[in-house]
């Protein structure tokens, strides 16, 4: 199953709206964090230990499909998950959750530490 969104094609980086949570129509734009980025490789392929409660809280942030779902994802896996399971995994999506949201430098120093690991 290929999870690449359109956007995600190569090409000229293109700008999507910047959308606050307090912004009352961020409902209604659809987002597509979950691609794959050049960076992925092997680092994707097994998801971190974790307890209970945050692997539930984990798969539960998988469901996000909005702007204001994707900045709770995006604080949940950068805030908690990342701080408390340094691997890979998380290091690679939470750089695809700031691509995604335009910010590909500060992406780009995430990819560049799981290159390193």
């Amino acid at each position: 199953m290929d999870d690449c969104d359109v956007e995600s094609e190569p090409g000229p980086l293109k700008q999507r709206p910047r959308l606050s949570e307090s912004d009352d129509t961020a409902g209604l734009y659809r987002v597509f964090p979950f691609t794959v980025s050049l960076f992925s490789g092997d680092a994707l392929s097994t998801l971190p230990q974790m307890d209970a409660k945050d692997y539930e809280l984990f798969l539960q942030s998988l469901k996000a499909q909005t702007a204001p779902e994707l900045v709770k994802t995006a604080r949940l896996w950068e805030g908690e998950l990342l701080q408390r399971y340094p691997v890979p995994f998380f290091l690679v999506r939470v750089g695809d959750i700031r691509a995604a949201l335009n910010s590909t430098a500060t992406a780009l120093i995430l990819y560049k530490e799981v290159r390193l690991k």
